[in-house]
C-alpha cells in the first residue's frame, strides 16, 4: 500500500511538474478589430491619448481592468486599451526565423529609438524628465509602425530584446 501512495504522489508531481511551466507561460494575445483603436496611458478615455493602433494589430495582454487591457510594448510603458475594440487571438504569425529579416528589424528599431532620442530633445530641450518620458512614447510608436511593415505582431516585443546588446532598451528602462 505505501508503494503505492509513493507512486500515485510521484505520478502527481510529475504530471504537474509538466503542466506548471505550460500554465504559467500562458498569454492572452488581442488582435485590434476596430479601424482604429486608442492607446491611453491610463485605464479612461479622458488620459493622454499618445498613440493609435490599427486594424489588425496584435498585443500581449498583460493584465485586464473592468472594461480595460493592459499591454506593454516596446520601452515598458504600460498602454491600455479598451476591451471592446479587441479581441482575443489564439494563433499569431511567428517572429522571423531569418536573420537577415531579424538583422534588419533590429536596425530599423535603432533608427526608431534615434528618431525617438531626437525628437524628445527637441520637444523638450530643458526638460530631462520630459524628454525621458516623450522618448518612450515616441520609441513605441515608431516600433510599432515599423514592425507592422514587416508584418510582425507587437505582442513580440520580447523577441526585440536581442538589440539589447546594442544598446537599444537599457536607454529607454526609465520608471515614470
Amino acid at each position: 500500500m505505501r508503494s503505492h501512495l509513493k507512486l500515485t504522489i510521484s505520478s502527481v508531481a510529475l504530471i504537474l511538474l509538466l503542466i506548471f511551466p505550460c500554465i504559467s507561460t500562458a498569454q492572452t494575445n488581442v488582435k485590434v478589430i476596430e479601424d482604429k483603436a486608442y492607446l491611453y496611458n491610463q485605464p479612461n478615455t479622458s488620459s493622454s491619448l499618445n498613440i493609435v493602433a490599427q486594424k489588425g494589430d496584435i498585443f500581449e495582454v498583460q493584465k485586464t481592468q473592468k472594461d480595460w487591457l493592459q499591454i506593454n510594448l516596446f520601452s515598458g510603458t504600460k498602454w491600455y486599451i479598451k476591451n471592446s475594440q479587441a479581441g482575443v487571438v489564439n494563433n499569431i504569425p511567428g517572429y522571423p526565423s531569418d536573420p537577415s529579416t531579424r538583422d534588419k528589424v533590429c536596425m530599423e528599431a535603432k533608427k526608431a529609438q534615434e528618431e525617438a532620442s531626437k525628437k524628445a530633445m527637441s520637444d523638450y530641450p530643458n526638460d530631462i524628465s520630459q524628454q525621458a518620458i516623450h522618448e518612450k512614447i515616441l520609441f513605441d510608436k515608431y516600433l510599432l509602425e515599423t514592425i507592422r511593415s514587416f508584418g510582425i505582431p507587437a505582442s513580440h516585443n520580447s523577441k526585440l530584446v536581442e538589440c539589447v546588446n546594442d544598446g537599444i532598451f537599457h536607454i529607454l528602462k526609465i520608471d515614470s
